[in-house]
């Protein structure tokens, strides 16, 4: 009986849940990080920040579900400077100040993964889905002279959609319940977004925007293992 137990029980994991929190960059790929593939610089983002939490539950050495939520932060991909130029010689004697917000996401996401332990390391692989609210930022355009002054905004808005993100996982288990996380996310959601733009030229004009998503999540934490 008990040579028939062994190899069962050998595939139980001794710690089969975990708590992690991690920190790092969030880089934009594809069309949100493209500007020549977008109508408007509103939609293209620069390298930003990531903050991630995450609970796993493995019951089985190799085979488990996780839970993951994040928040990634983006300003917007526009050279300021190059755009005031450009207005400027369009509008001499012009004062132009443009204010840009940034791209915020919140996303809850649940899935499965597969573990391959190898002494104190661990190798995981995970796939998950679930759903993101995103807000669009807010651009500001300002345009003075001694006589006249014009404003332009596109407002900010924001948006629910599914989102997807597949990643890898190297964690190292320095003590029995602590351990260190190296993870590499590639994330992706298309929300839409219904844009009001504002200005003293023209009537309120409002716009369906469904940017792609995509973000290369990297980031580095710590877990408690239970």
């Amino acid at each position: 009986m008990t040579l028939v137990l062994m190899p069962a029980h050998s595939q139980i994991n001794k710690h089969n849940c975990s708590f992690g929190i991690a920190l790092g960059t969030s880089t934009p790929l594809g069309e949100f990080e493209d500007e020549e593939a977008q109508t408007n610089f509103q939609n293209t983002a620069l390298t930003g920040f990531h903050f991630s939490a995450n609970f796993s539950f493995k019951p089985w050495r190799h085979f488990g579900a996780t839970s993951l939520f994040t928040i990634n932060n983006h300003r917007i991909d526009a050279n300021i400077d190059e755009i005031i130029t450009l207005v400027q010689w369009f509008y001499p004697g012009y004062s132009i100040k443009i204010d840009a917000g940034s791209w915020l996401s919140a996303n809850l996401m649940a899935g499965g993964i597969f573990s391959l332990p190898y002494k104190k390391f661990e190798f995981n692989l995970k796939a998950l889905a679930g759903i993101s609210y995103t807000k669009i930022p807010e651009v500001n355009f300002n345009a003075t002279d001694s006589l006249t002054s014009l404003h332009m905004t596109s407002n900010d808005a924001s948006a629910w959609a599914i989102a997807l993100n597949a990643g890898i996982e190297i964690q190292y288990n320095i003590l029995q319940k602590l351990a260190l996380s190296l993870s590499i996310d590639d994330f992706f959601t298309r929300p839409e977004f219904e844009v009001a733009t504002t200005s003293d030229l023209f009537e309120p004009v409002t716009e369906d925007v469904k940017p792609a998503l995509n973000m290369l999540n990297v980031s580095f934490g710590i877990k408690y293992r239970i």
